[in-house]
């Protein structure tokens, strides 16, 4: 229903509504969650925030995003394919020529 609804900051796309429905970010509660279903939503609350405070902090690939969200390092493989689905369905990671270095969030 909202989706194509033009608002003060640009129209509303499926991503909005995708992220909407979990990303409801807090660093002092750890929302979201960097494990699981939400690792995604960590990840990219985490590229959000670097795009927002500080684009001078280097996030240049999937480990560095891991660290920087605070998952464990065995949850490497699913952050990877978790990004990848969805940057498929909403192409919204801009990548250098090696596919694992993430040159900038494109939104």
């Amino acid at each position: 229903m909202l989706e194509g609804v033009s608002t003060n900051f640009a129209i509303v796309s499926p991503l909005d509504l995708e992220l909407t429905r979990i990303l409801n970010p807090n660093v002092d509660l750890e929302i979201p969650a960097p494990r699981s279903q939400f690792i995604k939503y960590a990840a990219i609350n985490a590229l959000l925030q670097r795009e927002r405070e500080d684009k001078t902090q280097n996030i240049e690939d999937y480990q560095m995003l891991l660290q920087k969200v605070g998952a464990e390092c065995s949850r490497l493989g699913k952050l990877v394919n978790d990004l990848t689905v969805f940057n498929q369905q909403y192409s919204f990671l801009e990548y250098g020529p090696d596919d694992m270095l993430m040159t900038e969030l494109r939104l």
